[in-house]
């Protein structure tokens, strides 16, 4: 994931082109590698900030505002408490939207 974030910033904030299509299993992986131990919440928060802030980084379009509340709450631990108890809740949430069939493919 710090690949994507150093790949997102060789391009302008707000490049007119959309730079890639963030989808429900892209935040469950994220999710999925705090819960294991492969990414600390320090980097889960940097990486939904850098990602939050962009409009050149487009949503799957039938999650989108869950996408678009997921990253918000992630990169907002002040406003919504420490991603350790954040994150579960919307690992739960997104797998259950993954498992509904109702996210695009």
């Amino acid at each position: 994931m710090g690949d994507s974030i150093k790949n997102l910033g060789q391009f302008p904030w707000d490049s007119p082109d959309e730079l890639a299509v963030l989808g429900v299993a892209d935040v469950v992986a994220a999710l999925e590698s705090h819960a294991l131990g492969g990414l600390d919440a320090d980097g889960l928060e940097s990486w939904a900030e850098a990602i939050a802030g962009r409009d050149d980084v487009a949503m799957e379009a039938t999650a989108a505002e869950m996408l678009a509340q997921a990253l918000f709450e992630l990169s907002s631990p002040e406003l919504f408490g420490p991603v350790a108890s954040t994150a579960p809740r919307l690992l739960e949430c997104l797998r259950a939207l993954a498992g509904s069939g109702d996210e695009a493919d």
